[in-house]
């Protein structure tokens, strides 16, 4: 399969854009097998937000994500309610992935949810927003501004190589949670599935930043332009911020914390995710919720 064609295939394991789609299955990778050595958490609340048409649920999509997070001793739940001060005192960590708006909407929250929860967060709690390539960071942009950032809301990619991108070396950040709590829990080297761009809000650290390379295409087919696309040096994949007396972890991409399989109609298999071999990418989801959590 060339790289054009695989980016618009695993691009965030979304919208499978090329080839024919209908023949092509996508699934959670049934032999996925989440490895925590040293389990950090206990008696604490992680909810997965399936409130918002979210393409990314506890037990859909982020079903592998879900039994990571138990398996370093979360209890994992759901978030099925609009955001209000009520539901959200009720979370530890909240995890907002890939939501959408509702039919005929653009916007996949209201602007009462995103100040209830902008002053959540001011106020001590911990998020975690993750919103992937089109149409995902349109549909969140309006949660990014509350906290003073913005979305690429494109598809990130290299040109001549494809989007499904490695952030190593000088394109990792300086931040506990790329150190973990010993060097057998660093962040060396991960691996993104597209996903956008996002920028760096004051006082934030970027955890995965793009190097001048990467472009941003609004479509997958605008991919083939490669160097006609406007480039994102500068800006970044994920960054961490203390917000207030509370914290704030946000990613581009999605399909990093999932296990995914797409078999396509010859019988090959695409593995995206925490799944691919070689890579840190379980440890930085370990990583993230430990330090929203405080024990990092």
């Amino acid at each position: 399969m060339d790289w054009t064609r695989r980016s618009m295939v695993m691009a965030g394991a979304a919208t499978l854009a090329a080839g024919p789609v209908q023949a092509q299955q996508q699934v959670s990778d049934p032999d996925f097998k989440p490895k925590v050595d040293m389990p950090a958490i206990a008696g604490k609340h992680l909810t997965i937000d399936q409130a918002h048409n979210n393409f990314h649920t506890r037990d859909g999509r982020y079903a592998p994500f879900a039994r990571l997070m138990t398996a370093d001793g979360w209890t994992v739940g759901t978030n099925d309610a609009a955001f209000s001060a009520a539901t959200l005192a009720e979370n530890d960590v909240l995890v907002v992935a890939n939501a959408l708006p509702p039919k005929g909407g653009e916007e996949a929250f209201t602007t009462e949810e995103c100040t209830n929860v902008e002053q959540w967060v001011k106020g001590g709690g911990s998020l975690w927003l993750i919103a992937d390539h089109a149409p995902f960071g349109k549909a969140a942009q309006i949660m990014a501004k509350a906290f003073g950032f913005d979305m690429g809301t494109g598809y990130v990619f290299e040109p001549e190589a494809n989007s499904q991108l490695v952030f190593t070396g000088a394109a990792l950040g300086d931040h506990l949670i790329m150190h973990g709590r010993n060097d057998k829990e660093r962040i060396r080297k991960i691996k993104s599935f597209t996903g956008q761009s996002l920028s760096v809000p004051k006082g934030a650290t970027a955890l995965l930043k793009f190097g001048d390379r990467a472009r941003e295409a609004p479509t997958p087919q605008d991919m083939t332009r490669g160097r006609k696309m406007p480039a994102v040096a500068g800006r970044c994949q994920s960054f961490a911020l203390d917000y207030g007396a509370g914290r704030l972890v946000v990613m581009g991409e999605a399909a990093m914390l999932s296990a995914q399989v797409v078999i396509q109609p010859n019988g090959e298999r695409i593995y995206a995710g925490m799944n691919v071999p070689g890579y840190d990418d379980q440890q930085f989801a370990l990583n993230v919720g430990r330090w929203l959590e405080r024990v990092l």
